[in-house]
């Protein structure tokens, strides 16, 4: 089964880049902290806020990164080949392809997720990602379920 994604709308890019400074540099650590299911889940602030809490897994791919914020959720994966603009892309979750549009911040390629994408997520058993003119490279997802379920605890703690 194949499914396409519609491709971000400009408006939206545009809103989706001036709220994507969460990996910038000027990003810090805050107390949260914690691991779930081989992920490691922390919180983030940004200029001297809370901004999310964000999952992390290392694996030799690369840095695999699921944040939250708001009600938002985003997926990360590193790229040092475009600074910023966006791309086309795909992202296969167990074999079932569709097809998107990345926006590129900083060393980051970005996907917002919609509410059937974390679905099909927390199921899965493996993610390839394949952004334009970049390597496809491929994550297991051993652990997901948990360490999304970590995130919004995180995001949780930070509202009260």
């Amino acid at each position: 089964m194949r499914f396409v994604r519609a491709f971000i709308a400009p408006a939206a890019a545009a809103l989706i880049a001036l709220s994507a400074t969460a990996q910038s540099n000027d990003e810090t650590r805050t107390t949260f902290s914690d691991d779930a299911g081989g992920w490691r889940v922390i919180s983030y602030e940004r200029d001297g806020a809370f901004a999310g809490c964000r999952a992390i897994l290392k694996h030799e791919s690369g840095r695999l990164q699921f944040s939250l914020e708001a009600d938002r959720w985003t997926m990360s994966v590193p790229n040092r080949k475009f600074d910023d603009g966006s791309g086309a892309g795909s992202i296969v979750i167990d074999g079932v392809k569709s097809t998107t549009e990345f926006l590129f911040i900083k060393n980051w390629a970005r996907l917002e997720l919609t509410e059937a994408d974390l679905a099909a997520l927390r199921n899965a058993a493996m993610l390839r990602v394949n952004v334009k003119q970049l390597k496809a490279r491929d994550w297991p997802l051993a652990g997901l379920a948990a360490a999304l379920d970590t995130t919004q605890d995180c995001l949780r703690s930070f509202d009260d």
